[in-house]
């Protein structure tokens, strides 16, 4: 009977364990599903904004406005603006004001978009700063426009991992302040982006604590059209490695001078690759910056202009791995001092594999200044194209055929530019100069793509996405 009962314990503490490791596997599937509930992207809340919203439960029916969708986000959810111009307290996209350090998660961001892209502007009446992070990170922002700032028109300050995709913005205000300015920023990408206007630059990377590094500028039109103040440094198309590691990436930029708003102070270079402001890189193992590039990009201006820039276009003058790679820059008539290129950097101490790789000009009076530190291979300057392939399918000259992604050249054709219609509409909304071209087949007139091929001539069928 002893031997019995020991057997039938044995057995009921051999039950009570399975019965315990059964209940804690169900704990842990309810406790995975709980958590695959809350993190999954696929059940994202979505809360819709208008204009005028102020309902609570921000429905597309009952739609509240920017703050109240906002501030009740949680990483994997969306914001979706209904058509419209979003003005004043609670309407504008200001995170960094009431939402500073608000952020969504790795794969899974907090995302803010246009119901219909182009649809929605957000205004900031020259009176408040429109669009701005402070400490925000993985958000993404797509579809929409940010303009008429009393600052800065896109402010990124101290914000990384965050998208900005198909956004124009234009018009700063202030006394030193860019159209997008990039400040202590690191790792975001921005693609299809426009930037036009008034503004001291349309883009600028800057840092005052040794950061703002591995940002991407996939498809960035610029046009630098005045600035108004007359304040607060030379005025630049694009102003990089201020203060920086040095290490941004731009994939088929398009810079232009337009200069036709009358102004004082002192212009600088339509772009400015300011490598020998960069700070140091590796703790300062080597003193110098690391890894800037620019690839497939067109720098150009308005002969017509009022205000002629005073150094150059390309003005990368000392210090840092620079790569210039597949860069076509036209003088457009200013007959610059040191040339079209100005790349002054003549010890390969101060300016280690610096490389000029395809770059094409065309050259007024002057040529280009290229120091003796720089690595260069196919540099092609001329007084004109008549004898350049500036949509060269090859490696033989520059080709701005082909769109970059990540540093890498691809089949896919950079043709018509993406933001054509958006770009368009927004001149126009914001009573900018149109741009120049005829139509042709694969884009309309008075495009980007029309106005570069007015100036680089017909864009091939290879070259083009129909």
């Amino acid at each position: 009977m002893k031997q019995v009962s020991k057997a039938h314990s044995v057995a009921c503490r051999m039950t009570q364990q399975r019965n315990a490791l059964e209940m804690l596997t169900l704990a842990a599937v309810l406790l995975a599903a709980v958590l695959l509930m809350t993190s999954s992207p696929s059940l994202a809340a979505e809360r819709f904004t208008s204009p005028t919203g102020n309902g609570t439960t921000c429905s597309q029916t009952s739609p509240c406005d920017n703050h109240t969708a906002i501030r009740a986000s949680i990483p994997g959810d969306i914001v979706t603006m209904l058509n419209g111009t979003y003005r004043g307290a609670n309407h504008l996209l200001d995170i960094g004001a009431f939402a500073s350090g608000k952020s969504g998660s790795n794969g899974i961001p907090i995302t803010v978009r246009a119901q219909n892209d182009g649809a929605v502007l957000i205004d900031g009446q020259g009176t408040a700063l429109p669009c701005y992070l402070n400490g925000n990170e993985w958000w993404v922002f797509e579809g929409f426009n940010c303009a008429e700032s009393n600052q800065s028109v896109v402010l990124l300050f101290e914000s990384n991992n965050n998208i900005y995709r198909r956004i124009c913005a234009w018009n700063a205000g202030g006394s030193n302040d860019h159209v997008w300015n990039i400040w202590n920023g690191n790792d975001n990408l921005f693609e299809d982006i426009c930037g036009f206007g008034n503004g001291r630059t349309i883009l600028t990377e800057f840092s005052d604590d040794a950061t703002t590094m591995r940002n991407i500028y996939r498809r960035f039109w610029a046009r630098w059209e005045g600035w108004r103040a007359g304040t607060g440094g030379p005025y630049l198309v694009w102003q990089m490695n201020y203060g920086t590691l040095g290490n941004y990436l731009v994939e088929n930029g398009i810079g232009v001078w337009g200069g036709g708003r009358p102004t004082g102070g002192n212009p600088g270079a339509v772009i400015k690759v300011l490598a020998n402001s960069g700070m140091a890189f590796n703790g300062g193992a080597d003193g110098h910056p690391a890894g800037a590039r620019l690839l497939g990009t067109l720098v150009y201006g308005y002969s017509a202009a009022s205000i002629v820039p005073s150094v150059g276009w390309l003005n990368a003058v000392s210090g840092g791995r620079i790569t210039l790679q597949d860069v076509v820059v036209l003088d457009s008539g200013f007959n610059f001092p040191h040339g079209p290129v100005y790349a002054s950097c003549v010890d390969a101490g101060d300016c280690p594999n610096a490389v000029i790789n395809r770059v094409t000009t065309v050259r007024g009076a002057v040529a280009s200044t290229v120091g003796d530190a720089w690595s260069v291979t196919g540099f092609q300057e001329a007084p004109s194209l008549s004898q350049r392939d500036p949509y060269n399918t090859g490696t033989s000259e520059a080709s701005l055929c082909y769109r970059y992604i990540d540093g890498v050249r691809t089949g896919t054709p950079l043709w018509p530019w993406p933001m054509d219609d958006r770009i368009k509409a927004a001149l126009e909304l914001a009573g900018s100069s149109p741009l120049a071209g005829s139509a042709a087949p694969g884009y309309a007139a008075g495009t980007v793509t029309s106005e570069v091929a007015s100036n680089l001539g017909p864009i091939p069928a290879a070259c083009i996405t129909h």
